[in-house]
């Protein structure tokens, strides 16, 4: 592998409607190889701009219907918008849930930004390996394994810990199997001590894996995935699926 180099800096995302880069404009180095799935499943998988105001639980509990807060509270996992759109090189997918943890938002980070563990609680994932140790995140090396065959991908973390706010981006200062992959967890603090956590993911894994198989296939998995880290972050890191 190649001398690791550190990526310009960005800034938090946001959550705005879909609006993929040109594939003309993506890295020559990353391979138009699709991971959908697994992609989809251990993303937790915008494009980064000037961060929102955040909002406060109760007025992003507010802005749901009834239904969706009564199984926020019930099940800890919801899942809201999911939206797609088609590109020259694949297709993007949008991604956004609700995560209800029974910690305190400073105590589900501190267990978050351990990036390196991931692996302990996704068992698609077969290894996430930390390059690189920055000011204000870190670089890994993920492993999947699908079809077969190894599937690598390079993601940059950052996180901040005053907001409660962990967001991340695909690498492309190395080599790829992924088009596009980003994501963001809010973390918001509840009256009774737990943490709402608003998470968004977006993946454009290309077009081997057939699209209408990743419109199934992937809000489920995503939400399996959310389910597993909850647990794992409820406790304490020793849950194992």
């Amino acid at each position: 592998m190649g001398r690791c180099r550190r990526p310009a800096p960005t800034t938090p995302m946001s959550i705005q409607p879909i609006d993929p880069v040109p594939s003309s404009k993506r890295s020559q180095k990353t391979r138009r190889v699709a991971l959908a799935a697994g992609l989809l499943l251990v993303a937790p998988l915008l494009l980064a701009s000037t961060p929102p105001v955040l909002r406060s639980a109760d007025d992003l509990l507010a802005a749901q219907p009834p239904r969706v807060v009564e199984r926020f509270f019930r099940d800890g996992v919801v899942m809201l918008a999911s939206a797609r759109r088609d590109t020259m090189g694949g297709r993007v997918r949008q991604i956004e849930a609700l995560v209800l943890f029974d910690r305190r938002p400073e105590e589900v980070l501190a267990l978050l930004v351990q990036t390196e563990r991931q692996a302990e609680y996704q068992p698609d994932l077969e290894s996430s390996i930390t390059l690189a140790r920055l000011d204000d995140g870190n670089l890994d090396e993920h492993t999947v394994h699908f079809a077969f065959r190894p599937f690598v991908y390079h993601v940059r973390h950052h996180w901040d810990r005053e907001s409660g706010r962990l967001w991340w981006e695909l690498d492309e200062s190395h080599e790829n199997d992924v088009l596009q992959l980003e994501g963001a967890w809010h973390l918001h603090p509840l009256d009774d001590g737990r943490t709402l956590g608003r998470y968004v993911t977006r993946v454009d894994a290309g077009r081997v894996i057939p699209a209408f198989v990743q419109d199934l296939v992937g809000p489920r998995m995503v939400a399996a995935a959310l389910e597993r880290a909850r647990l794992w972050i409820d406790s304490d890191g020793t849950y194992r699926p």
